[in-house]
């Protein structure tokens, strides 16, 4: 089991705020994430038609080549890893010239067959974060065959909001199968007003994903762009003390849970069991034979539960009918 790796999505719920985007970089590192998720755009006519419904809207939402990097740059001057989606030729350039400071680039379903944007994403030296929501398996091989980095496949898809029923959530355990050397990752947009903001992401983790990625919002409650997915940092500090939980006290690894020892409280309960006594009182330097022992619920807490450790030696002294037989009092 891979311990959970957990980054917040901007999209455009920065609405083109500089320092609203700056805020949303803050309250990321405070709600205890590794990383933050940029979409960016350069080139808008690249990215959508100027007939599109949402172009005017989403026209007034670009940064500059220049505060793309003034917004990586403080990102990572707070100590987050940074994952970038890039939408254009030239936010993938831009991307290529500072990736120093890039942890992962994100692949968009939208971008899935723009031959000339992800070529220019190839030539960045990456790992790759593959989105398949809405794709057949074999649209993932032919990406896993085109890209040699790719490292893990996200579960997931925006439908404003996105209900668990169509997510269908076990497409993790099933890739996770089908591919054992990726991470499989779930990006949730459930309704902030819905439990499932939270309890998703649980379920995900039990069915074996191990990347999450969660919309970021500083008002839950306003009609920001994405905001009906998107939730505050109290709320994204909640997902990660839960998926920590289930990492740290449910879900641990084989090694984990049965070669590294007990905890107190499962040392306590076997130390329960049954241990050998003496069955009569017997005297100091008796030699020890089966007639004399019997196996009984004792309060000691090293008593012995294999007779061969017994049998054919002697006690240093006299113990009574019942007292527990342990390696101190044995010759």
């Amino acid at each position: 089991m891979h311990l959970p790796y957990l980054y917040t999505e901007t999209a455009f719920n920065h609405q083109g705020d500089f320092d609203y985007l700056k805020k949303c970089i803050e309250a990321t590192a405070e709600a205890g994430f590794n990383g933050i998720k940029f979409q960016i755009v350069l080139d808008l006519n690249e990215l959508m038609s100027a007939k599109h419904k949402s172009y005017k809207l989403i026209s007034g939402f670009v940064f500059t080549k220049e505060e793309w990097v003034r917004i990586i740059d403080y990102a990572f001057e707070l100590d987050l890893d940074i994952i970038v989606m890039p939408l254009d030729k030239a936010s993938a350039n831009l991307i290529a010239e500072i990736q120093d400071r890039i942890k992962f680039i994100d692949i968009h379903s939208v971008s899935f067959y723009d031959k000339h944007l992800l070529h220019e994403i190839s030539k960045i030296n990456k790992p790759i974060i593959l989105g398949v929501g809405g794709r057949t398996i074999s649209e993932i091989d032919e990406k896993l065959n085109y890209f040699q980095n790719v490292s893990i496949l996200m579960v997931g898809f925006q439908s404003f909001p996105s209900h668990v029923k169509d997510v269908r959530l076990g497409k993790i355990s099933f890739l996770q199968r089908k591919y054992p050397d990726l991470l499989i990752g779930y990006a949730d947009h459930s309704s902030n007003l819905s439990d499932d903001t939270i309890s998703t992401n649980e379920w995900a983790y039990l069915l074996g994903a191990s990347i999450f990625e969660k919309h970021i919002t500083l008002e839950e409650e306003s009609d920001r762009v994405d905001n009906t997915s998107s939730i505050g940092k109290e709320k994204l500090a909640e997902v990660k003390i839960r998926i920590d939980r289930l990492s740290n006290e449910v879900l641990l690894s084989e090694k984990d849970s049965y070669y590294s020892g007990f905890s107190d409280k499962e040392l306590d309960y076997r130390n329960r069991q049954k241990v050998f006594v003496a069955s009569r009182d017997l005297n100091e330097d008796h030699l020890l034979t089966e007639q004399d022992l019997i196996l009984k619920m004792s309060d000691s807490e090293d008593g012995i539960t294999d007779i061969k450790d017994i049998i054919g030696r002697k006690i240093q002294s006299t113990i009574e009918k019942d007292q527990a037989i342990t390696s101190e009092i044995l010759h």
